[in-house]
C-alpha cells in the first residue's frame, strides 16, 4: 500500500512464512534447492552488530515465521531472527515457531540483543549457545510485555527461559515454560524466567514453570540464581481461564497509543 505522507517507520509481516519450503519437517539442503541457507549456516540476522542495528519498529500482525534456522557455532554472536536491535526498535506481535538457533553469545530465537521494547512476541522450538542465551532474547534491556516462551534452552553460562540477561528493564504480563539448561555443566547463573540480571529489573505478573523448567527453587535444583519472576507449577499457571487469580492483571493496553490507557 506504500507509505503515508507522514512516512514510514519500519515493516510489517503480511503473511506467515515457513523456512521449510518442501514441508518435510525439516529445514535441511532439500530446501531452497539444496542452497541450504548461507551454505549451512542458517538465516542472517537483521542486525549483526552495534554499528549495524536494526532501528525500525516491526509488525507481526498476529503472525507466525515458522522453521527459522541458525547455525552459527563458535562464528557468530547476537545470533536471532534479529540479531541487535536499537533503543528506537519495537518488535510487536509476532511468533517465531518451531526453531532451531544456535549461536555463540546473546542468542535467542527472537533477539540476539534487543535494546529495544518487545510487545505481544513469543517463541517455540529451541535456542542454544554459549554464554548468554534465552528462549525469545539472549539479552534485554528495554520493555518485554505480555511475551513467553515454551523454547528448550541451552548455555554455558547465564541461560534464562524467556530472558538470558538484562540490566534492569521491565517484564510485564509474560512467561516461560521451556526447559533450561546448563550444557557441560557450566553455567554459573541460570533462571527459569532470567538468567542473570545486573541491576533489579521491574518484574510485574511474569511467571516461571517450575514442572518443566527445572529452576524450582533458584539453588538447590540446578537453578543457581534467580534474577525475576515467579515460580509456578503447571497446574498454578493452567488453572486461571480468565482475567482472574495471577491473571487478574494482564488484560492491559499494549500500546496505550489512544492514551486512555485501556
Amino acid at each position: 500500500m506504500g507509505c503515508p505522507s507522514s512516512g514510514c517507520v519500519g515493516y510489517e509481516l503480511t503473511a506467515s512464512l515457513d523456512f521449510d519450503s518442501d514441508s518435510d519437517g525439516d529445514v535441511d539442503a532439500n530446501d531452497h534447492s539444496g542452497n541450504y541457507w548461507d551454505s549451512g549456516k542458517g538465516w542472517q540476522m537483521i542486525g549483526t552488530s552495534f554499528q549495524i542495528a536494526y532501528t525500525a519498529k516491526f509488525k507481526g500482525n498476529g503472525h507466525t515465521i515458522n522453521n527459522l534456522f541458525i547455525n552459527r557455532t563458535g562464528a557468530s554472536d547476537y545470533a536471532g531472527l534479529f540479531g541487535y536491535t536499537s533503543s528506537t526498535t519495537r518488535i510487536e506481535t509476532l511468533g517465531v515457531t518451531n526453531a532451531n538457533v544456535t549461536g555463540n553469545d546473546y542468542a535467542g530465537i527472537l533477539v540476539g540483543i534487543s535494546l529495544g521494547e518487545v510487545i505481544a512476541c513469543y517463541t517455540t522450538g529451541k535456542a542454544q549457545g554459549d554464554e548468554r542465551v534465552g528462549g525469545l532474547a539472549g539479552y534485554s534491556s528495554e520493555a518485554v510485555k505480555a511475551s513467553y516462551s515454551t523454547a528448550y534452552v541451552s548455555g554455558r553460562r547465564v541461560v534464562g527461559g524467556l530472558i538470558g540477561s538484562t540490566v534492569g528493564n521491565s517484564v510485564t504480563n509474560s512467561y516461560s515454560t521451556g526447559r533450561v539448561n546448563r550444557s557441560s555443566g557450566m553455567s554459573t547463573s541460570i533462571g527459569g524466567l532470567i538468567g542473570h540480571a545486573s541491576s533489579s529489573p521491574a518484574i510485574t505478573n511474569s511467571y516461571y514453570d517450575t514442572s518443566t523448567s527445572g529452576c524450582v527453587t533458584g539453588g538447590s535444583d540446578g537453578c543457581t540464581t534467580s534474577a525475576g519472576g515467579t515460580g509456578k507449577t503447571t497446574r498454578q499457571l493452567q488453572t486461571p481461564t480468565g482475567y482472574n487469580g495471577i491473571y487478574a492483571n494482564w488484560n492491559t493496553d499494549l500500546d496505550n497509543a489512544d492514551a486512555d490507557n485501556d
